[in-house]
């Protein structure tokens, strides 16, 4: 997981660190970060989907692994 975070492009690593590894709410973000609302939730949830994407992949690789050493 701190692979696919590392990967994130800066802006949207930081508002996912901020949201949820330090638990700040949105509007915190926001002012922290001098962007709107709407800003921060598009930030986070696209790097949401991000790091969701490289989990899933990586989840493949190692389901694929797993079957050639069962076989």
């Amino acid at each position: 997981m701190e692979a696919a975070i590392d990967e994130l492009p800066p802006a949207y690593r930081m508002a996912l660190v901020l949201r949820d590894a330090e638990g700040h709410s949105n509007a915190e973000i926001a002012e922290l970060l001098h962007l709107r609302l709407t800003a921060v939730k598009i930030r986070v949830h696209r790097a949401r989907l991000f790091v969701r994407k490289q989990l899933g992949s990586a989840m493949t690789a190692l389901d694929s692994i797993a079957a050639e050493v069962d076989s």
